[in-house]
């Protein structure tokens, strides 16, 4: 047997890990650790944090672990061991991942199956899967931090991507990063629609199919509307609910869709302190009294010294932007009789043409724009014409735009992905909108009822589901002209590389007068 950590206790050994874990091959010898519960499956050991379910099933020489919250939207009864079970009972490798792609919440499975020993994440990797080797075996882990630790080395960063962290373009885009790889490359990141064999460390493509067969826009509607519903009935039967009503479409449709549970759900709405009542809130409060439920307006408190210094040490490179103030909120929530969990609407992007329609073709310079940063960094040139490259045979043989593809697996699979990372300090976070059958309806609409400004596919929806939750206008303040030019992706290449260009010299002038 390989011995291959190192001795005595993990250097971590004071963090909390919450909902965090590691997956390591049996003969890798992980030190104990407080905050850590081990256990041995498939000739693995599994190490979760609190609050971090985990399920195993076992069918024969199929071994499968499914790690956070699974919900199936067409049987919202089942809990995550009987989905475990369903899951153990697939056939091979693609029709367990195909099995898994068809349901909701954020987890990661790890399976033994036809000899192989793989790992993925759900539809949108909202579950991180970060993967490394320690002592020349595979492992993953959801924690950076934990990686690195273990490995009982320091985090390596070249000088490339030091400079792009300490830029105001890498800041003012919420740390917007993209790749496979994290800041210091042996440690990968396994991106949505990927599977990782933990044999040989390799990331592929998933075979299966995501967009379904054509059929009649009113039946793709409603069954978009029955899969939020399901998924809604699927996370009220486990958790109380936490929800956040803004003045935009993906939490319009949330809202329609979670009504039949409004009494037993916290809706709120985020505001600042000492100023007038933001466009959110003013919409969110108007709502509630449409949908005749109560919407707490909360003015976000400054941030305290001691959560900082807390929420810090989960990582080895702490993000500081405003969103910190929202974990902060949900971190003091008191408990009660029911863990809760916060209803997030990330993902709903993808049904909506984020980048806004667009039929010609897709370059390299398109996506670097709009990416933040990208034009302004190799590191970030490199990752995206390499995923780019990977990209494009693939986006054809699932009929999906490579500006689609790219919002959702570089776009969502790293900056969206961290966010809710950030969020496991303080609850469990799921948005219903990570679901792959769900992603493969909505991509399956025209692009001209999913594109702005109308976003007549969210409309639809609504209409089917709630319609007095279309009573109040959608992000009243925003600027039509804006609209209109986040709808058409080739307008808005021309709009925000003119717009790049200007920021890009404004912040290296001011980069140039710095000591």
């Amino acid at each position: 047997m390989t011995d291959s950590s190192p001795s005595g206790d993990i250097p971590g050994s004071g963090i909390p890990y919450r909902r965090q874990y590691l997956i390591v091959p049996r003969e890798v010898r992980v030190p104990p650790h407080p905050s850590l519960a081990a256990h041995a499956f498939a000739g693995h050991e599994i190490h979760v944090g609190a609050d971090l379910s985990l399920s195993t099933a076992i069918r024969g020489d199929t071994h499968v672990a499914v790690l956070g919250e699974a919900i199936d939207p067409t049987r919202p009864d089942r809990d995550n061991r009987a989905i475990a079970d369903s899951l153990a009972q697939s056939a091979d490798a693609a029709d367990l991942q195909a099995s898994a792609f068809r349901l909701a919440g954020r987890f990661v499975v790890f399976a033994r199956i036809r000899g192989r020993n793989i790992c993925f994440a759900d539809a949108c990797g909202f579950r991180r899967v970060y993967h490394g080797r320690i002592a020349e075996r595979v492992i993953a882990t959801s924690s950076p931090r934990l990686y690195f630790d273990i490995l009982g080395a320091p985090v390596e960063i070249d000088a490339e991507t030091r400079r792009l962290m300490a830029s105001h373009l890498f800041q003012a885009s919420e740390w917007a990063w993209y790749g496979a790889s994290y800041f210091d490359p042996r440690l990968k990141v396994l991106l949505p629609n990927h599977g990782l064999d933990l044999e040989s460390g390799h990331a592929s493509r998933s075979t299966r199919t995501i967009i379904p067969q054509p059929m009649p826009i009113d039946t793709l509607v409603e069954r978009a509307a029955k899969l939020l519903r399901g998924t809604f009935d699927g996370l009220q039967r486990r958790f109380r609910l936490t929800q956040a009503i803004t003045a935009g479409w993906d939490s319009r449709l949330l809202l329609a869709a979670s009504l039949p549970w409004k009494s037993e759900i916290h809706y709120f709405v985020f505001d600042e302190p000492g100023q007038p009542v933001g466009m959110d809130a003013r919409v969110a409060l108007a709502l509630g009294k449409r949908a005749g439920i109560a919407v707490e307006r909360i003015e976000r408190p400054d941030l305290d010294p001691a959560f900082v210094a807390a929420y810090d040490q989960d990582w080895l490179m702490p993000r500081h932007i405003s969103t910190l103030r929202n974990i902060q909120y949900h971190a003091r929530r008191p408990a009660g009789d029911r863990p809760w969990l916060n209803v997030n609407g990330n993902a709903g992007e993808i049904g909506r043409c984020f980048f806004g329609a667009y039929g010609g073709p897709v370059w390299a310079d398109m996506l670097l724009r709009y990416s933040g940063s990208g034009y302004e960094s190799p590191v970030i040139e490199r990752a995206i014409r390499e995923w780019l490259a990977d990209t494009r045979a693939f986006a054809r043989q699932q009929r999906i735009s490579i500006l689609d593809l790219f919002y959702w697996e570089q776009r969502l699979g790293n900056w969206g992905a961290l966010g809710m990372a950030e969020m496991d300090i303080a609850i469990e976070q799921i948005s219903p909108y990570d679901n792959g059958e769900l992603l493969g309806l909505m991509l399956a609409a025209p692009a001209a009822l999913r594109k702005g400004p109308r976003y007549q596919l969210f409309e639809r929806i609504c209409r089917v589901l709630a319609p007095e939750t279309l009573g109040e206008p959608i992000n009243p303040d925003d600027s039509r002209l804006m609209s209109r030019i986040r709808a058409n992706a080739g307008l808005r290449y021309v709009v925000q590389a003119a717009h790049q260009t200007m920021r890009g010299l404004r912040s290296r002038q001011r980069e140039a007068s710095e000591p």
